[in-house]
């Protein structure tokens, strides 16, 4: 991934990519958050390799969700559970394809580390 911050296209709009700054809304509980009024994807300092590539997959998703709602090709509102799945899963795919740059074992040992306290995070949210 390229070194943040970095902009991109996403259907047609400059969106760009950047940890927290002093200033922006808080992140609170969340690791990331698009800003609408601003166009930015805001990430939470520290996150990096597989980490950051999941988040930066899951706020486009969002993105693009929003977007396809409005154009009509959604009827409503992709569950958030779905789109976390979706990153990971993208992530880990793409990894695996060699297409992102992300060591295979670095991908494997996040998501035996991480999955687990996701999980049980999750778990205890719906609680």
């Amino acid at each position: 991934m390229k070194k943040l911050p970095f902009t991109i296209n996403i259907i047609g709009a400059p969106i760009t990519v950047r940890y927290w700054q002093e200033g922006d809304p808080p992140l609170e509980k969340n690791l990331a958050f698009f800003d609408e009024s601003t166009g930015n994807v805001v990430i939470r300092p520290g996150e990096e390799g597989t980490s950051l590539h999941i988040l930066v997959m899951h706020e486009f998703l969002h993105i693009i969700e929003v977007s396809l709602i409005q154009r009509g090709f959604l009827t409503e509102e992709v569950s958030h559970d779905f789109i976390q799945y979706a990153a990971s899963g993208l992530v880990l795919l793409l990894a695996d394809a060699g297409i992102i740059d992300l060591p295979m074992e670095d991908v494997l040992k996040f998501y035996e580390t991480e999955s687990d306290k996701l999980g049980t995070e999750q778990a205890e949210e719906r609680r």
